[in-house]
């Protein structure tokens, strides 16, 4: 929810273990997001940015790795249209 809320995307908690996302066709971009480590918020906050209007960085992205060895080559092949 951290994450989402600083690329600009409306988000908050539901309960202990839920979450929320109202969609959007603005992503502002422009931030620093922390994964903590989390490989699943590195490769989300990464493809969202994709969308974003502003460049976003994510930090802390060696996570990665633990289940998705490929992901950043395969992330330019699709930033840049596949070619």
């Amino acid at each position: 929810v951290d994450s989402l809320e600083a690329m600009g995307v409306k988000a908050g908690t539901i309960g202990r273990d839920g979450m929320y996302v109202e969609g959007t066709r603005r992503i502002p971009g422009g931030v620093k997001v922390e994964s903590r480590g989390d490989h699943r918020i590195a490769m989300s906050m990464a493809i969202l940015g994709l969308f974003a209007e502003a460049c976003a960085e994510v930090r802390n992205v060696d996570c990665v790795a633990t289940s998705y060895p490929g992901f950043w080559d395969h992330l330019a092949l699709l930033s840049v249209g596949g070619k």
